[in-house]
């Protein structure tokens, strides 16, 4: 049974007040979330954190193979805590935290110091 034309009329007032909403809903969005990249909930993969994705990656791959080397990249991981942080906390001294971390971290005193000084503001 076909539609009268004042059906028609009125399903096509619907459909316009629908699309007005949805219009008017994606401004308000567009508003409200503008620039919201630049935010902390967006972040590049910076090398570092490529490093800890292929090395996290790997080290699982290899738990299936061998566990020892899931372990040993593990540890490897854990030891350069410090100097994750670091970088990732973008630290004028990162580099600095990093020689502390390699030459003395394997003294618990060098490590924990690295860390913490990884840990603090500028």
């Amino acid at each position: 049974m076909p539609l009268t034309k004042e059906e028609i009329t009125k399903i096509e007032e619907e459909e316009r007040v629908r699309a007005e909403a949805r219009s008017k809903y994606k401004n308000e969005l567009n508003t409200k979330y503008k620039g919201m990249e630049d935010e902390t909930i967006y972040k590049e993969i910076t090398p570092v954190r490529w490093f800890c994705i292929i090395s996290l990656s790997l080290s699982f791959i290899s738990l299936i193979f061998n566990p020892f080397i899931f372990i040993v990249i593990m540890i490897i991981l854990f030891y350069f805590l410090p100097t994750i942080v670091g970088f990732e906390n973008k630290k004028k001294n990162a580099q600095a935290i990093f020689a502390l971390n390699l030459f003395l971290g394997w003294t618990l005193l060098g490590w924990v110091v690295a860390l913490i000084w990884a840990f603090t503001k500028d």
